[in-house]
């Protein structure tokens, strides 16, 4: 390479960090990515299966409780601190179990017990609008605290095998969520973080297909579906104009 067009090329870097830097000290817009896990807060069901199943029907529920979520959000700054913009989660969670025993009736109404196994997936996606408030920890500006606090649609997916029957279950709800967070400065418009929050949904209105047969369902509230969740992320964030 020549020292002409070293120089040109190493002109251009410079201008743009300077232009980067000059962005993040005036940004107003703000794009998040974080992912992590979650637990739900749901109290867990009581178990009436067999005393055999009582172990294996515990891990199943255990495994249900912690879900994977990943979170996306875009801000746009309406004043100092203060952001007004879209927040998108998904959340997602599973278990299987084998060998659980179920007593049901054959065609003739006689109780039977068959041995089969059991697993589900859940599936959570929520979007609405989002206020976010963030301001600098400190006088080095490297450091910047956030809370937010979102309402908006949240929609439910249950893919369940029980024995050998598939269920696909549906519903749709309101969802709330509040969010802390701490960000450093990697560099001007560039910030890695940790957050902390907590998703509130429940599920009352189900809608439950078999494959052949679709019946529709409101539970109350003790019987909600209540995917519920405490979750710890950590995510980058990048600021622009």
């Amino acid at each position: 390479m020549s020292i002409k067009k070293f120089i040109t090329l190493f002109c251009l870097f410079i201008n743009l960090s300077l232009f980067c830097q000059t962005n993040a000290l005036s940004s107003n817009f703000r794009f998040d990515f974080n992912g992590g896990f979650g637990y739900c807060l749901a109290s867990q069901p009581e178990i009436s299966t067999r005393d055999e199943n009582y172990e294996a029907y515990t891990s199943f529920i255990h495994q249900l409780s912690w879900m994977k979520n990943l979170q996306t959000s875009l801000y746009y700054k309406l004043s100092k601190g203060s952001y007004l913009g879209l927040k998108y989660y998904f959340m997602n969670s599973s278990g299987s179990v084998k060998d659980i025993q179920f007593d049901t009736m054959d065609n003739h109404g006689i109780p039977v017990t068959l041995i089969g196994d059991l697993s589900e997936k859940q599936y959570v996606n929520y979007i609405g609008p989002s206020y976010m408030y963030a301001d600098w920890l400190g006088y080095s500006k490297k450091w910047l605290c956030s809370y937010s606090l979102t309402t908006g649609y949240a929609s439910y997916r249950c893919e369940e095998k029980n024995y050998m029957t598939n269920y696909l279950i549906t519903s749709h709800s309101i969802g709330l969520g509040i969010d802390l967070g701490i960000d450093y400065f990697i560099t001007k418009p560039l910030s890695v973080g940790v957050k902390t929050g907590l998703f509130i949904a429940k599920f009352t209105n189900i809608v439950d297909y078999n494959g052949v047969d679709t019946q529709n369902t409101t539970l109350d509230s003790k019987n909600a579906i209540n995917l519920s969740n405490v979750n710890l992320s950590i995510g980058v964030s990048y600021h622009f104009k």
